[in-house]
């Protein structure tokens, strides 16, 4: 296999160049790299083997020190990374709303003392839509390879100290575990699964086991050059077949961390042809760049997406993945090389002190935009109002599902506090988010109400896979046996599959058995947008806010099947339905706005403004038809003019 003159493997830094350049692609969008995502596991696979080569080998020659190795991380790991850190910091501030600047805030102390991969692990998982808003998502796997760093070293001196340098053994002690963990983690918390070190320990130990010759040698030609080429194989498998759909990491794993460790391993022992491939100047210089590239190419493309708007084009996608290219060569050349060849910060004292410093300054600006809202005062008047509508919502923290909670506690009590229930809010979040209109609603009518509500649970009277909906189900059950309640109100996201006519029929069916008045709150149109988010932003661009709104056309014929089918239920028997869609469309669009502010919190949920608008539609669901006081009626909704829309 071919080496440089100083013993470096030119083929490791081609397999890098496959793994960033899968990376890259995928993030980008290209056809045929759904699966590009599985290059980070490529680079797992080649870290475990390359450090864990390094350490063993100093520890066996005696001359190992945690302090030089470090060091070394340090050199290779801080100077890109902060100086990456300090430009698109500085880029975010022209291009991020308030509250995105704000996550990016506290994304960015996460990052900073390399716990991204916690900090994300707590937020949505990888792939939902919202992943692709978060600038440093990407920062995950540098947490993991750092905390494997702090991990590795005293593993290995242990054992050369104590394990009678069963170097095999104890590595295989941990990556067993890591690996039956994560089979466990991807059914049950796949976000745990994908960005926890724990269960990825095993990839980078994967390495580390080619590395301390646990794998028998390949002395034979034939037999290095199929496994080098079943290696490349495998990864280009993972990375054509795979999606964001397929469960992962957990065996799904196997196939580019297999195709890695045999490419590492083949290459050992003699020169095959794909490892010829994969020294060439191109995918050298590409190797090279590895790390600056990854670094690089996710915030160019987040940053685009947030200032598009919509979608990037494919020019424009081609066009960042260009400017990461040009990025990664200069962060090479004037940033990795004068630090690891101690041309800057030659002495490791100064070289520490340079980290604890970029830390110190990446958790200053961090906290810093986390306390001034993510500098709110650079953004003008009237897009702030629009953004506010982001976060005037919370229902995952408002739950109500245990029956004793939902009965007695404050905050799951709709109307007037110490009155008898007579009716009961049921359903998702779709049902939270309509909380505070129907509490105005009760007061007004001198009513109580309850509600039992929950993300992503369905209102309806079946079987539920989540124990938490379940344990709602049951709750919803027992409190009709024991209380006396006129009328059940079921709202939900009823375009989701688990929605399904016939169970909602039974359920329906099951209520008027036992004597309830059953109402059906339709669900709002969905707009192919991220709501409030995506308005604050056509506003700062001077765009049309309902430039992007779903037309009356398009709800009608998006809704038309299971609007029918709920009628037709409602119709069979005798339930009362209560249609928001209607209510909020005009003869051309569902507007997005209302008098400058957010109808939709996100591109499904009204906004706090929004579910007040829709108050009078929502006044023939509750068990009284004549409140004590009636909420004054909105204007009618604006017309689709888009100038007359884009008052500011």
């Amino acid at each position: 296999m071919r080496h440089s003159g100083t013993g470096h493997r030119l083929d490791v830094d081609g397999l890098r160049a496959v793994a960033v350049v899968a990376v890259v692609l995928g993030h980008a969008g290209a056809p045929g790299f759904a699966g590009g995502f599985v290059g980070v596991d490529v680079f797992f696979v080649i870290s475990g083997f390359l450090i864990t080569g390094i350490i063993v080998g100093e520890i066996e020659q005696g001359r190992f020190s945690l302090a030089s190795f470090y060091e070394r991380r340090v050199r290779r790991i801080f100077p890109a990374l902060f100086v990456m850190l300090a430009v698109i910091t500085i880029v975010a501030a022209f291009v991020l709303l308030a509250n995105d600047f704000r996550r990016f805030g506290r994304s960015l102390m996460a990052t900073s003392v390399f716990g991204s991969n916690i900090f994300f692990a707590s937020q949505l998982g990888y792939f939902d839509e919202s992943a692709e808003l978060k600038p440093l998502l990407h920062t995950w796997s540098l947490a993991v390879e750092e905390q494997f760093y702090l991990f590795l070293p005293l593993l290995l001196m242990a054992v050369g100290r104590w394990g009678g340098r069963r170097w095999k053994l104890a590595i295989l002690l941990v990556a067993v575990p890591s690996f039956l963990l994560s089979l466990w983690l991807v059914a049950r918390v796949p976000e745990d699964a994908f960005f926890m070190f724990r269960a990825r320990a095993w990839e980078l130990l994967m390495g580390s086991i080619i590395a301390v010759g646990g794998v028998p040698a390949l002395t034979s030609r034939p037999v290095r050059e199929a496994a080098a080429a079943c290696g490349m194989g495998l990864i280009a498998v993972a990375i054509i077949a795979y999606t964001p759909t397929t469960p992962f990491p957990g065996a799904a794993a196997l196939l580019p961390c297999l195709g890695a460790a045999l490419l590492l391993h083949a290459g050992r022992f003699g020169p095959t042809t794909i490892g010829r491939a994969l020294s060439l100047p191109p995918m050298v210089l590409v190797g090279l760049i590895s790390y600056s590239l990854y670094l690089w190419h996710w915030p160019l493309l987040v940053l685009l997406r947030h200032w598009t708007v919509v979608d990037p084009t494919a020019l424009q996608r081609t066009a960042a993945v260009a400017l990461s290219f040009a990025a990664a060569w200069l962060s090479w050349r004037y940033v990795e090389q004068p630090f690891r060849q101690r041309q800057l910060a030659t002495h490791r004292r100064a070289m520490f002190a340079s980290g604890a410093a970029a830390t110190a300054g990446a958790l200053a600006i961090g906290g810093l935009l986390i306390l001034t809202n993510g500098w709110a005062s650079r953004v003008p008047a009237n897009v702030a109002l629009l953004e506010s509508a982001v976060s005037d919502m919370g229902e995952d923290a408002r739950s109500c599902i245990a029956a004793d909670t939902i009965l007695n506690n404050q905050r799951c009590r709709l109307g007037v506090p110490d009155g008898a229930p007579s009716f009961i809010l049921w359903g998702d979040s779709h049902a939270n988010m309509l909380e505070n209109s129907f509490d105005q609603l009760a007061q007004a009518a001198g009513l109580t109400g309850i509600r039992a509500t929950s993300y992503a649970c369905n209102p309806l009277l079946d079987d539920s896979p989540s124990r938490a909906c379940a344990q709602l189900k049951a709750s919803v059950q027992k409190l009709l046996d024991e209380h006396h309640l006129d009328t059940v109100i079921l709202a939900g996201r009823w375009l989701r599959d688990d929605m399904a006519p016939k169970r909602v029929a039974a359920t329906v069916a099951m209520l008027k058995q036992a004597g309830v008045r059953v109402v059906i709150v339709h669900q709002v149109p969905e707009q192919p947008h991220r709501g409030a988010a995506t308005l604050a932003r056509l506003a700062w661009n001077g765009m049309s806010t309902e430039a992007l709104s779903i037309t009356t056309e398009a709800y009608r014929q998006q809704f038309a099947s299971r609007n029918g089918q709920l009628e037709a239920i409602g119709a069979a028997l005798t339930a009362t339905h209560v249609d928001l869609g209607e209510f909020l469309c005009d003869s051309a669009i569902c507007p997005s706005t209302r008098d400058g502010q957010s109808l939709y919190r996100d591109g499904h949920h009204l906004s706090l403004f929004g579910a007040t608008y829709v108050m009078p539609a929502l006044q023939a669901a509750l068990p009284t038809a004549e409140p004590t006081t009636v909420p004054p009626e909105p204007a009618p909704p604006p017309a689709a003019d888009a100038d007359a829309a884009n008052v500011w």
